[in-house]
């Protein structure tokens, strides 16, 4: 990041993609991501994908009711959770519900957040935190002591 502009935007975008998580249907793959999203302030819908992944696919869109970008798939970036992100997605797709999923989100999560599991999110965020603030007061010693 540079500078606290760059610091205070990011903040900005994860703010939003925090909301947003909480305004759609999240799909995960496991019960410590949904802790992750809880502890990130996410307070929406969180689905686990276990079982049946046809019984999940038919859960969520009861519901979620079917409505348009209502889903966001948020697994793994792992070879496992990119497997499960294209099965689900092909499941919607089969069910006439592509348009129900979301998949900007999950985008975002990965370049805003920069991990590899969803689960080692609320570390990672503190992370940013930490060197964004200690950046900005380093800039602000500096600025008043000239």
């Amino acid at each position: 990041m540079n500078g606290p502009v760059a610091f205070e935007r990011k903040k900005r975008a994860l703010d939003k993609l925090f909301q947003t998580l909480s305004s759609r249907t999240v799909v995960v793959e496991g019960k410590k991501d949904e802790e992750a999203l809880r502890e990130l302030g996410v307070n929406g819908s969180v689905t686990l994908a276990q079982g049946k992944s046809a019984v999940v696919v038919e859960r969520v869109l009861r519901s979620c009711g079917g409505r348009n970008k209502g889903v966001v798939l948020l697994f793994d970036w792992d070879a496992a959770g990119e497997e499960k992100a294209r099965l689900f997605e092909a499941l919607f797709r089969a069910e006439g519900a592509s348009a129900a999923l979301d998949p900007s989100p999950r985008r975002e999560f990965r370049h805003l957040l920069g991990c590899r599991f969803v689960e080692e999110s609320p570390a990672r965020l503190s992370r940013i935190l930490e060197e964004g603030e200690v950046k900005w007061e380093r800039r602000t010693l500096t600025r008043s002591s000239t």
